[in-house]
């Protein structure tokens, strides 16, 4: 963020297709909560916590906020607009809920325009038709 100069950004590991999903700030590997998976005892990175929110606070000085699936489901506008909310707030990085194929194709149109996405490859599905110009 530092070097692109930038003050905020939007992070989601998913893939929905493989059964990454963010719910309620909460990442699920399946049905499963990521700290009641496999990956709850790994030997570098143990995450013994899903809630994405509360990992990336420890990790940082930037505040971490969310943008939950109700904004994502409402669309391109209801994210925008809880991005000011956030930034307005002081928040540097939002955790976003992805529950469906559906959200990042939500998601992508509305963060086109932010300097640093930090996502799964799932961001990608939406990611060719928010860059679309027209003539």
């Amino acid at each position: 963020m530092d070097a692109l100069d930038t003050s905020f950004t939007i992070a989601t590991p998913t893939f929905p297709d493989n059964g990454r999903t963010v719910f309620k700030g909460h990442l699920f590997v399946g049905d499963a909560l990521l700290s009641d998976s496999g990956m709850r005892n790994y030997p570098l990175t143990p995450m013994t916590d899903a809630n994405f929110v509360r990992v990336l606070q420890a990790q940082t000085q930037r505040r971490i906020g969310l943008i939950d699936h109700r904004a994502v489901a409402r669309g391109e506008d209801a994210v925008r607009s809880r991005i000011r909310e956030l930034q307005e707030q002081g928040v540097s990085v939002a955790i976003v809920d992805v529950v469906t194929n559906e959200d990042p194709v939500r998601l992508g149109s509305a963060v086109r325009d932010l300097r640093l996405v930090t996502a799964g490859s799932g961001l990608a599905i939406g990611l060719p038709g928010s860059r679309r110009t027209s003539s």
